[in-house]
């Protein structure tokens, strides 16, 4: 029984990945909604001068500190989501110094197909 719970595991990852693929490359889903940043230099040193580590970013966030309370965390958050109804807002995966090459991820994407759920 475990075993066929792996190996259904594991196909049903390779076939997730596998219509990722033609998704991505037969469709036009890959390029839905994406566009280039106007003045992109620009943007480019802001990120390099103000971003030390790679990851995942929102803006604007939630003014969040060790040692807060529940109800001081509570109070970041609703400020935060009360400054992204009237300031620039938005998220962005952010590599300073380059991003992964294209094998890379695509190495990373089969294997989290594979070996998480979505």
């Amino acid at each position: 029984m475990l075993k066929r719970i792996i190996l259904a595991g594991l196909l049903g990852g390779m076939a997730i990945f596998a219509w990722e693929f033609v998704a991505h490359m037969a469709t036009a889903l890959a390029e839905a909604g994406v566009r280039a940043l106007p003045k992109e230099a620009a943007i480019q040193a802001a990120i390099r001068e103000n971003i030390a580590e790679p990851g995942f970013y929102l803006f604007p966030a939630p003014d969040e500190r060790p040692g807060m309370t529940g109800d001081q965390k509570q109070k970041a958050m609703n400020d935060s989501m009360e400054r992204a109804r009237t300031e620039a807002s938005g998220m962005m995966a952010c590599f300073r110094k380059g991003a992964p090459t294209s094998s890379g991820q695509c190495s990373r994407r089969s294997a989290c197909s594979t070996c998480w759920p979505h």
